[in-house]
Protein backbone atom coordinates (compact mmCIF):
# COMPACT_ATOMS: atom_id res chain seq x y z
CA UNK A 1 0.00 0.00 0.00
CA UNK A 2 1.39 3.39 -0.96
CA UNK A 3 0.82 6.16 1.55
CA UNK A 4 -0.33 9.51 0.15
CA UNK A 5 -1.34 11.17 3.39
CA UNK A 6 -0.70 14.90 3.31
CA UNK A 7 -2.32 15.87 6.61
CA UNK A 8 -2.26 14.47 10.12
CA UNK A 9 -5.93 13.50 9.77
CA UNK A 10 -5.25 11.53 6.58
CA UNK A 11 -2.37 9.78 8.31
CA UNK A 12 -4.65 8.85 11.22
CA UNK A 13 -7.25 7.48 8.79
CA UNK A 14 -4.60 5.41 7.01
CA UNK A 15 -3.42 4.11 10.38
CA UNK A 16 -6.96 3.06 11.27
CA UNK A 17 -7.33 1.20 7.97
CA UNK A 18 -4.02 -0.70 8.02
CA UNK A 19 -2.44 -2.32 11.11
CA UNK A 20 1.12 -1.92 9.83
CA UNK A 21 0.59 1.78 9.23
CA UNK A 22 -1.00 2.06 12.67
CA UNK A 23 2.09 0.50 14.24
CA UNK A 24 4.40 2.86 12.34
CA UNK A 25 2.18 5.83 13.15
CA UNK A 26 2.18 4.98 16.87
CA UNK A 27 5.96 4.62 16.83
CA UNK A 28 6.25 7.98 15.09
CA UNK A 29 4.12 9.63 17.74
CA UNK A 30 6.19 8.02 20.52
CA UNK A 31 9.44 9.13 18.93
CA UNK A 32 8.29 12.66 18.22
CA UNK A 33 7.16 13.09 21.84
CA UNK A 34 10.60 12.09 23.15
CA UNK A 35 13.19 14.84 22.73
CA UNK A 36 16.13 12.41 23.02
CA UNK A 37 14.68 10.16 20.32
CA UNK A 38 14.18 13.20 18.08
CA UNK A 39 17.78 14.25 18.65
CA UNK A 40 19.04 10.76 17.87
CA UNK A 41 16.89 10.65 14.74
CA UNK A 42 18.22 14.00 13.55
CA UNK A 43 21.81 12.87 14.21
CA UNK A 44 21.18 9.70 12.21
CA UNK A 45 19.72 11.68 9.31
CA UNK A 46 22.78 13.98 9.41
CA UNK A 47 25.05 10.92 9.32
CA UNK A 48 23.18 9.47 6.35
CA UNK A 49 23.44 12.77 4.48
CA UNK A 50 27.16 12.97 5.28
CA UNK A 51 27.76 9.45 3.98
CA UNK A 52 25.76 10.22 0.84
CA UNK A 53 27.84 13.34 0.25
CA UNK A 54 31.07 11.36 0.72
CA UNK A 55 29.87 8.72 -1.74
CA UNK A 56 28.95 11.41 -4.24
CA UNK A 57 32.35 13.07 -3.86
CA UNK A 58 34.10 9.71 -4.28
CA UNK A 59 32.09 9.01 -7.43
CA UNK A 60 33.01 12.41 -8.83
CA UNK A 61 36.69 11.77 -8.08
CA UNK A 62 36.35 8.37 -9.76
CA UNK A 63 34.79 9.94 -12.83
CA UNK A 64 37.52 12.61 -12.96
CA UNK A 65 40.21 9.93 -12.59
CA UNK A 66 38.55 7.88 -15.34
CA UNK A 67 38.55 10.89 -17.66
CA UNK A 68 42.20 11.54 -16.84
CA UNK A 69 43.12 7.93 -17.60
CA UNK A 70 41.10 8.02 -20.82
CA UNK A 71 42.80 11.21 -21.96
CA UNK A 72 46.23 9.75 -21.23
CA UNK A 73 45.39 6.57 -23.11
CA UNK A 74 44.14 8.66 -26.04
CA UNK A 75 47.40 10.63 -26.10
CA UNK A 76 49.41 7.41 -26.04
CA UNK A 77 47.32 5.92 -28.85
CA UNK A 78 47.78 9.11 -30.87
CA UNK A 79 51.56 8.94 -30.44
CA UNK A 80 51.57 5.26 -31.47
CA UNK A 81 49.44 6.08 -34.52
CA UNK A 82 51.78 8.91 -35.50
CA UNK A 83 54.82 6.69 -35.03
CA UNK A 84 53.30 4.01 -37.26
CA UNK A 85 52.55 6.61 -39.92
CA UNK A 86 56.14 7.88 -39.76
CA UNK A 87 57.37 4.29 -40.11
CA UNK A 88 55.15 3.83 -43.16
CA UNK A 89 56.55 7.06 -44.61
CA UNK A 90 60.05 5.56 -44.34
CA UNK A 91 61.39 7.75 -41.55
CA UNK A 92 64.36 6.43 -39.61
CA UNK A 93 64.11 5.51 -35.94
CA UNK A 94 66.08 8.52 -34.71
CA UNK A 95 63.60 10.97 -36.27
CA UNK A 96 60.62 8.97 -34.98
CA UNK A 97 62.10 8.93 -31.45
CA UNK A 98 62.56 12.71 -31.53
CA UNK A 99 59.10 13.32 -32.97
CA UNK A 100 57.20 11.02 -30.63
CA UNK A 101 59.35 10.58 -27.53
CA UNK A 102 59.10 6.81 -27.88
CA UNK A 103 62.02 4.52 -27.06
CA UNK A 104 64.02 2.66 -29.69
CA UNK A 105 62.57 -0.62 -28.39
CA UNK A 106 59.00 0.62 -28.78
CA UNK A 107 59.69 1.86 -32.29
CA UNK A 108 61.21 -1.53 -33.18
CA UNK A 109 58.07 -3.21 -31.84
CA UNK A 110 55.85 -0.87 -33.88
CA UNK A 111 58.01 -1.43 -36.95
CA UNK A 112 57.42 -5.18 -36.64
CA UNK A 113 53.66 -4.53 -36.45
CA UNK A 114 53.42 -2.37 -39.57
CA UNK A 115 56.09 -3.88 -41.82
CA UNK A 116 55.46 -7.34 -43.27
Amino acid sequence: MFLNATTKEELKMAAEAEPKIAKAYNRLIEMSDDEENRRLYEERIAQIIEVDLKIQAAEEIGIEKGIEIGEEKGREEGIIHSAKNLILLGMDDEIIMKATGLSADKIAQLRSEVEP
